[in-house]
């Protein structure tokens, strides 16, 4: 009896997902015996941080593999491939030839390195944000977020869940509450201020179309009608009303959010947000190609009525699609004049652990995809390494 609950709790804290949807055969790969939290690629070749904080590389045409450097925190690339990494010491280094040279040194750990629009490192610590030698933290704001206060008193700036710099390089810094809500934070690289975006609404009945012309009487410096569409002066009404699960842009600017969430039913939804006059937006709901309840009709369509749980969300340059992983696989975004659709693509087989903070069972252990081609794709997964799609087969290397 005793050995028949050890095999119990062994099958729940280890589940395997493979349908008859799966199009493609995992090929596994044992390179360091790893799992990793994060990665870049240049060409056919992969830089990846370990869970045991190694920087490493490999091949993934003829899998040679080689170890780089121990202690590394976080990894990006610039516009030019050039790779530069964090050290959990809070040195910052740049790839020259086979040598890491520092660059630059905040003396804290951190959580996140990103590169602006000029390639010019940006850091997210413990202390704030780092950017062109100078320090900012939301001193004595108004931010409503629990974990944001006095700085002198509190000391810390919040590890954000999702950390996105957009193309006009403002900073997106995204804190999920679970039942509580969204909370955003924004960091304007150009004018180093910190704000939030703010909900305008009237305490009425009316329908939509009412609703939003009485809105815009009410508030005429922040909402614009043009045409048929009501348009929010950015960052008002945000199209956000769950947990970000991804952001990401296309070659025209315009924003694609994935926002999921579970508690006691399924809400979630895809957002598409649109800049249309300078600085206001148009936010159109791309929800209609996600799995929803058999009695929703498109007319009625909200985000409870969806049965996927959303993860990130990404652009592909190469063909100019958005794509999308959700419990039941990875998509395609189809846009034309006769509608919106979607394409599946794959649905990869991995390992999920029980208990996994932040996830919804095996689903949501896919924590990141972009492309290398069209159809080439890297993702990195929780515990089945980083995956490479090839479009006819996946390798996992671990």
């Amino acid at each position: 009896m005793k050995n028949l609950f050890y095999l119990l709790i062994l099958a729940f804290q280890f589940c395997f997902s493979q349908t008859s949807n799966d199009r493609v055969t995992p090929i596994p790969v044992k390179i360091f015996g790893s799992n990793y939290k994060d990665f870049v690629v240049i060409e056919k070749n992969v830089f990846a941080i370990t869970n045991g904080d190694s920087l490493v590389t490999w091949n993934l045409d003829n899998n040679d593999f080689q170890f780089i450097k121990k202690d590394i925190a976080t990894i990006v690339k610039t516009s030019k491939n050039n790779i530069i990494v964090g050290t959990k010491k809070g040195l910052i280094l740049q790839k020259n030839g086979d040598v890491y040279e520092k660059i630059l040194n905040i003396k804290r750990p951190f959580y996140k390195l990103l590169i602006d629009k000029n390639d010019a490192v940006l850091t997210i610590s413990d202390r704030g944000i780092h950017h062109k030698n100078k320090k900012n933290y939301p001193y004595n704001s108004k931010i409503s977020h629990p974990y944001f206060g006095d700085y002198e008193s509190f000391n810390s700036f919040a590890i954000p869940d999702v950390a996105y710099l957009d193309h006009k390089n403002l900073l997106w810094l995204t804190y999920d509450n679970g039942e509580f809500g969204q909370t955003i934070l924004f960091f304007d690289l150009n004018t180093r201020k910190f704000f939030e975006g703010e909900h305008l609404f009237l305490e009425s009945n009316f329908n939509e179309s009412q609703y939003n012309e009485k809105l815009q009487k009410e508030y005429p410096d922040k909402i614009k009608k043009v045409s048929e569409d009501f348009l929010f002066k950015f960052p008002y009404n945000l199209p956000i009303y769950r947990p970000i699960k991804g952001i990401c842009q296309d070659e025209q600017s315009n924003f694609y959010f994935s926002q999921s969430l579970m508690h006691f039913l399924l809400s979630g939804g895809i957002s598409k947000y649109v800049e249309v006059e300078n600085d206001f937006y148009k936010n159109i709901d791309l929800s209609n190609v996600l799995e929803r309840k058999k009695n929703s009709s498109e007319s009625s369509l909200n985000f409870m009525d969806v049965t996927e749980y959303l993860g990130p969300i990404q652009y592909n340059q190469y063909d100019g699609k958005i794509y999308y992983y959700t419990d039941n696989g990875f998509f395609k975004i189809l846009q034309n004049d006769t509608g919106l659709s979607k394409e599946f693509i794959f649905k990869p087989t991995i390992v999920w652990k029980f208990g996994l903070k932040g996830s919804v069972g095996y689903q949501m252990n896919i924590k990141k995809f972009e492309f290398i081609s069209e159809k080439e794709m890297i993702f990195l997964t929780s515990f089945n390494g980083i995956g490479y799609y090839n479009g006819k087969s996946i390798k996992y290397f671990q």
